[in-house]
């Protein structure tokens, strides 16, 4: 829309709600509904705009007739696993009170209030 050739989350939006936009994406056999709920992800996961290219090489990995590629589970498989880190490491990082936990816990005492992890014992105590 302003001509700077990138695409913003929203311009974007706006032309996802185009209904003469939509049809062209549903034409090609893109699941419209599908695109809107990854594109936020898999578009602007770590940036504010993308390129138009960007844009349309996701969608033309949308379409239905698409089959799955080794090269697709393995991407899958790699996201799984970043998003169980960020998660296992904001559960370690709200249990602990820390950024970044060392070692993985070795006991927990579910009768008192602390816990040793490695060689260090923490008060989970306020």
């Amino acid at each position: 829309k302003d001509g700077n050739g990138v695409l913003s989350k929203h311009e974007l939006e706006r032309i996802l709600l185009n209904r003469s936009a939509c049809k062209i994406i549903s034409g090609v056999g893109v699941d419209v509904e599908g695109l809107v709920d990854i594109a936020e992800v898999h578009l602007f996961n770590d940036k504010d705009e993308v390129t138009f290219a960007e844009f349309v090489e996701l969608v033309l990995q949308l379409r239905g007739a698409n089959s799955s590629s080794v090269r697709d589970i393995v991407n899958l498989r790699k996201f799984i696993m970043e998003e169980m880190s960020d998660q296992e490491e904001r559960i370690l990082t709200a249990i602990y009170g820390i950024a970044a936990v060392p070692t993985r816990p070795s006991k927990f005492d579910f009768g008192s209030s602390t816990h040793t992890r490695g060689l260090e014992t923490v008060s989970l105590e306020a």
